[in-house]
């Protein structure tokens, strides 16, 4: 999501393109959007609905390779990665390769955090919010949110599963949710709307959160390791089958389920249902 409206991008290399010489390559990027359509090409490269970038010299081929590269700078936007083999830069045919950071090119954003901690606070209304740097504090007062915390141990609180994208970014991240009675089940939801959360807090009180193994796998960040805090009357329904997953008993407090590649630690006061 390059530009941070919470929609998937598409990234298309061109590198036989020759807008500064023949071969110099040129990239495409698609802003998502809802509903189906078309757009030309060169609507993007005017600037509307996406962006394209240009290789700098004949025969860069840039484009060649491109990606998505996370979000390099840490400011909760996702950058786009370009590679131009041809580039002459350190030598003939070295090869370069690019990072564009992305940004908030629609202007969707309705809260924007720094470099340092923020607290952001939402409305019922859909909103935008990028915390960017910093150990940040963001609440969804509900409706269609995205959520990005960037770098640093951010908290995100909801109130119910109404999100539209929510993304911790780097960092040790806890998704609370700050509500009552609420069952999350992200066996119904995209894969793509909860990534980078190494804690969910079931804070409210009789709260219940239900996942499969996917879900699983695509919510941990980078410690590979998801721990659930709750109390007494909060529920987990987690289905771990076809995971090779043991159970390692209770340690410090917690019910322990470990692969050797994912870890699921769980409260011991919670109510639970794992099923291996």
């Amino acid at each position: 999501d390059v530009n941070g409206d919470g929609l998937d991008d598409v990234i298309i290399g061109a590198y036989g393109a020759n807008p500064e010489g023949d071969l110099s390559g040129r990239t495409f990027v698609f802003f998502g959007r809802e509903g189906s359509g078309h757009q030309q090409m060169q609507t993007l490269v005017q600037g509307d609905g996406g962006f394209a970038i240009n290789g700098e010299a004949a025969d860069d081929y840039s484009g060649f390779a491109v990606g998505d590269g996370g979000d390099v700078n840490g400011d909760g936007f996702a950058d786009v990665i370009v590679g131009a083999k041809g580039s002459d830069a350190k030598g003939l045919d070295a090869g370069r390769t690019y990072v564009v950071h992305g940004g908030d090119f629609s202007h969707a954003l309705t809260h924007r955090g720094n470099q340092g901690p923020d607290s952001l606070s939402g409305s019922p209304a859909d909103e935008v919010m990028v915390a960017g740097r910093g150990n940040d504090l963001l609440y969804s007062g509900g409706g269609a949110d995205v959520l990005y915390g960037g770098e640093g141990d951010d908290e995100l609180e909801i109130l119910d599963d109404g999100f539209r994208r929510i993304d911790g970014g780097s960092g040790q991240d806890t998704l609370r949710i700050a509500a009552q009675g609420v069952a999350l089940d992200l066996t119904t939801i995209a894969d793509s709307r909860l990534t980078d959360i190494e804690r969910l807090d079931l804070a409210g009180g009789g709260n219940t959160v239900i996942f499969e193994l996917r879900d699983l796998r695509k919510m941990v960040g980078a410690s590979r390791t998801l721990r659930i805090l709750g109390e007494a009357g909060d529920a987990v329904e987690a289905d771990l089958s076809g995971g090779n997953f043991v159970d390692l008993g209770e340690i410090d407090g917690f019910a322990v389920y470990d692969n050797g590649g994912l870890r699921l630690e769980i409260a011991a006061a919670v109510g639970m249902t794992v099923t291996l």
